[in-house]
């Protein structure tokens, strides 16, 4: 099953525009922030950190406190938009004088309230971001060993119901997000928050 390039490749990329304001972000994100602050007009720099330090909470420690000492003293205001990817997130924020945008995870905060209310539904629920859809193959076959050992797509998915894909209105992955449900033999579910949600979080910090 072959679902998009390696997501492993996508390197570190800042954007600089000479701001005031430091935007320090997973990369899960990056499509959705440029579009945000885009159609908001704003004069931000902005940071998105690999995607799959999420995975590692001592890498991901490690690159935030890298980066927010990097550029202590640079900014009036440092905005992190992570979720709770690591036990010390925000003690890490505190210490850099840095600002978390409100958050669980990705799905949530993408989703909002309407993600507690699909978790009463059902949860076994799988949550599909657009950068998990279109890189599937690396992050979750290649990524737990599936194509190797074909039988704990069974083991890691047995709890699971059905495929919930977040859809933020950037690029059209739902045919994807189909192959996906099929290969997984789950119901799905297609959800259009837009990046709303993101927006809201960010604009509370700022």
């Amino acid at each position: 099953m072959r679902l998009g390039e390696g997501f492993s490749r996508i390197k570190p990329i800042e954007v600089k525009m000479s701001g005031n304001t430091l935007i320090l972000s997973c990369g899960i994100f990056r499509k959705e922030l440029k579009k945000i602050i885009g159609g908001n007009g704003w004069n931000f720099d902005v940071v998105f950190l690999q995607p799959l330090l999420h995975l590692d909470s001592k890498k991901l420690n490690k690159e935030l406190n890298k980066k927010l000492e990097r550029f202590s003293g640079r900014y009036d205001k440092k905005i992190v938009i992570y979720g709770m990817c690591s036990p010390e997130i925000d003690e890490i924020c505190s210490k850099h004088d840095a600002k978390r945008i409100r958050g669980e995870h990705c799905p949530e905060i993408l989703l909002g309230e309407r993600f507690w209310e699909l978790m009463e539904e059902d949860g076994g629920t799988y949550y599909l971001t657009p950068p998990l859809c279109k890189n599937f193959e690396q992050m979750v076959i290649k990524g737990t060993f599936i194509d190797d050992y074909p039988r704990l797509k069974d083991l890691y998915f047995h709890n699971y119901k059905r495929v919930v894909y977040i859809d933020t209105g950037i690029e059209d992955l739902s045919e994807r997000a189909r192959e996906i449900s099929k290969y997984l033999n789950l119901e799905l579910l297609i959800e259009r928050p837009g990046v709303e949600n993101l927006a809201t979080r960010l604009k509370e910090v700022l």
